[in-house]
Formats: C-alpha cells, structure tokens, sequence
C-alpha cells in the first residue's frame, strides 16, 4: 500500500504546479487567480517531562502554527501556506514555562518533503515521519545538525548536507545531558552542574559547541552512572524510537556504520551478516512492534597476548537489537543496543561479565554509496584504507618485538571503468633500524555488480572499496571490506588523492594544528600544534584542560622542541630527541652518533597529499618511536645505528596551517 500512497501524494503536488503554471487564458493574457494554498496537518508526540500547558510552534519562513499538546503528549496542527513556500523548511518548536529553561527542537524538513512522505491523506504521522516527535533526542540532533551548518537550518539542501556531517555519538551524549537538566536539575545542581546562566534555554546551550562539550565531559566525570542510565532511560521511554525508519522504506538493507566500525547487511529472508575490523559472522534477525532483535553478531573486536603467562584474550562486542531514531535520505539514526565482554579462546580464563553498551549510530545505506567514476579517476595517486598490515618488520631484532601497523597504501589505477585494469601498488617495508623501503608491485581491478571497485593484490588478497556519501572530520569516508582466502575482515576510513604540486623549503615555516579543539568534543580544550621555525627547529606544544575548568593553566600546556627539514618534494620531517631519561635535549647533528646521550625518539614524516582552501593539508603520516640501545640486552648483530625500533604506525591525519597559535600561553 506505501507505493500507492507515496504516488498519489507525489501526483497531487505536481498538478497543483501544473495548474499554477497555466493559469493564462487562450489570447496569452494571464489571469490574477489566488494563488494556491498547500494544506498539510502534522501529528506528533512531545516528551512534556511532566509539564503541563505545553504548546507546539510549527514555523514555515516567518509564518508560525500552534497547536496544545495534550495529557498523553500528542499534538495535531493543520497548516495553511501559498504553494510558493513549498520549498521552504518547516521546524517545529515544544514550548515549555519560561522558569524551566527547556526548548525542545524538531527540524522536519521542506514543505515538499513533508507532502511526499504524509500520503493522500495529507496527515504527516510517526509512521512517515519519526521527526515529527519533539523529544531530548530530535533536540540534541537538531542542534549538532545546526551546528554543522554554522546556523539555522532554512533549506532541505542545507539539512541534507549538515545531516551527512554530524558525529551520532555526540548527539546521543548532548541528549543525556539534556534529559538529566530537565529531569535531574536540582540533583545537578548540588553537583555544580547547573544550566549555565549566560544561557536562555537548553536548546541555546546545545548549540554552543564549546559550551556544551564542556559540560558533558563535567557530567560523565562527575556523575557518570547517572548519565549511562539516562541513556538507557532514554531509550526505554515508549514513543521516541521506532522498529524501523518509516513505513515508506524497506528495512532490508547493507547499513553501514562507521563509529561502530561494522558493515550490517539485513536480508529479506531474515538472514544477514556483520562485517568488523578482526571479524565476520552470520546473523538472523526479525522485526518486533519496539525494535529489529538480532541473533549471532558477535564480533571479535581487539585481542591482547600476555606474555608473563601466555595468555590470550579477546574482547567481543555483541549487538541484540537496532531502533530507529530519524531518516535522511540515504542515512538513517539508530540505537544499538549491545553488550561488551572478554573472552580467552584457549579457556585460560572465564568469560568476564557482559556489559551493556547503548550507542547511537550513522547507519548509511547501501543507496548512500557513491559511483567510482566521482572518487577514483584513472591515473591520478590515491591513498586508501586496508584492513591488514601486508608486511612485517625486516630483520627485526629478536629481543623485542616492534609493532608495525600499516593503514594504508598508495595506489594508481589504469584501464577502464567498463573493464577495469591494471592498479600499481606501493607497499611499505620498515627494518629493525626504522628505514623505510618501497617495493611497487603490480595488482588487477575491476568493478563488482555493485558498481564497486574491486583490488586483487598480487599477495592473494582481494579489497572492495565502497565510498560513501559521509563526510566525518572534513574527510570523505571510504568502507574497505577484505577478503582473503574466504576470511573477511572490514574497515572505515579515509582516502586522498595526490593533488598537490613541489614545495619549496621557504614556504613550509609557520604553525600546523594537528588537533583542533572542533574535532574533539570528548576532549575540550584540547590542542596540539607544531611551530616550524625558519632555522630548522621545531617547537611542539600541547595542552589539555585536565580539570574541566574552562581554561588552560601554565601545567596543561606542554612545550617541547626539536628539528624538521624537506625530505623530499611534498614531504617533511619531523624529529624529536631525548636523553636517557627521556627529557628533551639538543642533539650534535641529525642524527647522532651512537655514543651520545641525546638520541632520537620520535620521527613523524608528512606526506603531503592535497592542501584543501590554502590550509588544511591532507597528510599520510609516519610516525616512529625509537628507545635507547640497551648493549647489555641485545645479541643481536643486525644492528648497527644505535637505535631500536619500538613502534611505526602508517596512517592518514589532517593537519592544518594557521597563521597564529590558536591559544594564547600564559607564560609567553
């Protein structure tokens, strides 16, 4: 019945256009008629918190509809605006008393939009439309998706752009917090925690980005039990999620959802599968009146060795249920539900006890795939996700033993996008001392029914990119799913591509922000910068507002120093050195002999891939950590600069140059 339905209302909008359009009579003369009115009535729930005398405000441009809600917190308001305004955003505001400070926010769509989805009978309900709920959580959403906009929402474009943007989990963690202010205010004020007085209502304080980025960070270190069981709280209340996105769309479908780090795919027969970074397992799963219950899905998500007792463990992360939350047009909100547990293979320990986890989710569907030919065009350098480190450290020394992740490798595509082609690929081999090799090696692709490229590696493994319509951090977000001797293993990352021309020397000193504090909401305050001088130092500086006062002291903020040069065209590095006590020191040369106390520590090489607007360079990174020779422990003689390798990590960073620092330390 949907199709009829969601036809007939797509017929009707298109002829009060048409009508519109042909109002003129047969000598070409047009007639003054009325203009058309476009009625819709919307129906929805308010979590009212108790309250009473609370009113709905429906408003289209400058014109504004109200409606009473009534004891069981449903409201219904008809709404009467000029066909011209089809186009225009509708949002719908619950007003609470002044005293109680609280403002719940909808953001439901253009008016277009909204008549599409409310059928033949022009009534929009829960069932077409889970927005049409004013709730904690449709307010934390509002606000993220706002603020991804740099303001208000006022077009359909503007939210479909801002929607593709916002982190899930920040949402989740702005609608505890507002949910424990309207039903814990006296409880948050003993704890110092109180609506900040600068503040009109809770929905001006959720769209502070720092504001409220402190606050909950001041929560879930102060109150933490309080907050998880609000969110579970949350999430129990009956009217504020749903078992499936609408009655318009189906719910069989891949759904991929990249802060869980897994690839769901639901299939019409009740079978499907989880795809995750060390793990994939076969699920069943069926629709219930409160949520979609899943059987099976329990991945491996991270393993540790102990090497004192032999031991080796397993952390399982296990997802039971899925609700809805709100529906875009590729990509859906949702809850998971799942639980948390360790788990030792060889039974050298009991499972630890299951833990409830209650995340909210981006979950892209598989019509949220973008086409190859928009993200790979043939010939150009491209960095990309894998999911496998594909080598090991060569000649490793035998006393230790180095960790070596690889992220990504670089890749050039030739051929055609009718009958794929050759693909050159650049693999990474790293030696006991730290020095990078490169070996090109030569792997077929091709693109897959699914219209997906597809990366046979001459080492027999096979990559399938898909991109998605997701821009998280100011990346576009690729899905990378490997598949090797029938084991498949996934994960979600970025990709960049090689557009960058030769740097000279000259142009390369200034400040570079390796952290901006707008990325890190869990982490307020947070800052982490690099000040290349003109004479080849390096000042690193850190700070961290560790008390959650609002403001840096002179012992957050961290300085430390060392040398950068161009290695390379588009490539720099940078070196950080220390004595025997790991405390910073001046080295004699680049690289010091092996008899001196000041040695390399760290080494970080950028390659710069893209600068984006003159600013933010798109960076592959390397990044090493290096110990002291111990002469007395090691045997091995493969050895000769002096150094051990402890770690390298090969991964993508943004990194952006600014023109001052982007704090001000006290001390300075």
């Amino acid at each position: 019945m949907m199709y009829p339905k969601f036809l007939s209302s797509f017929l009707i909008i298109g002829c009060l256009l048409f009508l519109s359009a042909c109002s003129s009579d047969d000598k070409g003369n047009t007639n003054e008629l009325p203009e058309k009115t476009l009625s819709l009535t919307i129906e929805g729930y308010v979590e009212t918190n108790s309250y009473s005398d609370v009113e709905v405000k429906l408003q289209v441009d400058d014109t504004e509809f109200y409606g009473e809600v009534d004891a069981l917190g449903n409201y219904s308001i008809d709404i009467e605006i000029p066909e011209s305004q089809i186009d225009s955003f509708l949002r719908a505001e619950a007003i609470f008393p002044v005293e109680s400070s609280i403002r719940l926010v909808s953001l439901l769509g253009s008016v277009r939009t909204l008549l599409e989805k409310s059928g033949k009978d022009q009534v929009l309900v829960r069932t077409e439309l889970l927005d049409v709920n004013i709730t904690s959580l449709s307010t934390a959403l509002s606000a993220v998706i706002e603020t991804a906009n740099d303001g208000p929402i006022i077009s359909q474009s503007q939210y479909e752009l801002a929607y593709h943007k916002i982190d899930a989990s920040v949402a989740f963690a702005i609608a505890t917090s507002l949910k424990m202010l309207i039903n814990d205010s006296l409880y948050l004020v003993e704890n110092g925690l109180s609506l900040p007085e600068k503040f009109v209502d809770i929905y001006e304080f959720a769209t502070n980005y720092s504001e409220i980025s402190l606050y909950v960070a001041k929560v879930t270190d102060t109150v933490f039990e309080l907050f998880v069981e609000t969110k579970k709280e949350i999430v129990r209340e009956e009217g504020i999620l749903a078992s499936s996105p609408s009655e318009l769309s189906f719910i069989a479908d891949s759904y991929y959802l990249p802060s869980q780090g897994v690839r769901l795919i639901l299939r019409e027969n009740g079978t499907g599968e989880i795809n995750g970074l060390m793990d994939s397992v076969d699920i069943t799963w069926m629709q219930t009146n409160n949520a979609i219950l899943i059987e099976g899905a329990d991945l491996v998500i991270s393993s540790s060795y102990n090497e004192f007792d032999s031991s080796y463990e397993e952390t399982h992360y296990k997802i039971s249920k899925i609700k809805w939350l709100s529906e875009g047009s590729d990509l859906d909100l949702i809850v998971v539900d799942a639980q948390e547990y360790e788990h030792s293979p060889n039974g050298e320990y009991k499972d630890s006890v299951f833990v409830d986890r209650t995340d909210m989710a981006i979950a892209l569907r598989s019509s949220g795939m973008l086409p190859i030919s928009d993200k790979i065009e043939l010939g150009k350098l491209y960095s990309l996700p894998i999911v496998t480190t594909p080598s090991e450290i060569i000649n490793p020394i035998v006393e230790i033993t180095p960790e070596y992740t690889v992220k990504v490798l670089d890749m050039r595509f030739h051929g055609s996008y009718e009958s794929g082609g050759n693909v050159d690929i650049t693999f990474p081999e790293i030696n006991e001392s730290g020095e990078l090799f490169e070996f090109e090696k030569s792997g077929v692709w091709y693109l897959d029914n699914d219209d997906q490229i597809v990366v046979e590696m001459p080492n027999g493994v096979k990559l399938i990119y898909c991109f998605l319509n997701y821009e998280y951090k100011d990346q576009d977000w690729v899905f990378v799913l490997e598949d090797f001797e029938g084991k498949k293993t996934a994960r979600f990352y970025s990709s960049f591509v090689q557009n960058f021309e030769d740097w000279e020397e000259t142009e390369i000193s200034g400040i570079y922000q390796l952290i901006d504090p707008k990325y890190s909401f869990w982490w307020p305050l947070d800052h982490y910068w690099f000040e290349l001088k003109t004479d080849g130092a390096v000042m690193i500086i850190s700070a961290y507002d560790s008390d959650l006062s609002g403001s840096l002291e002179d012992d957050e903020i961290s300085m430390r120093h060392g040398l950068w040069k161009l290695n390379g065209k588009n490539n720099i590095e940078i070196r950080q050195y220390s004595d025997q006590s790991y405390k910073d020191c001046d080295p004699l040369s680049w690289s010091p002999p092996m008899n001196s106390d000041c040695q390399l520590r760290r080494v970080r090489n950028w390659e710069i891939f893209n600068i984006v607007n003159d600013q933010t360079l798109h960076v592959k990174s390397i990044f090493q950590f290096f110990s002291k020779t111990k002469e007395e422990n090691i045997t091995s003689d493969s050895n000769d600069s002096g150094l051990i390798l402890e770690s390298t990590l090969i991964y993508h960073t943004l990194v952006e140059k600014l023109s001052e620092r982007p704090i001000t330390i006290p001390y300075q």
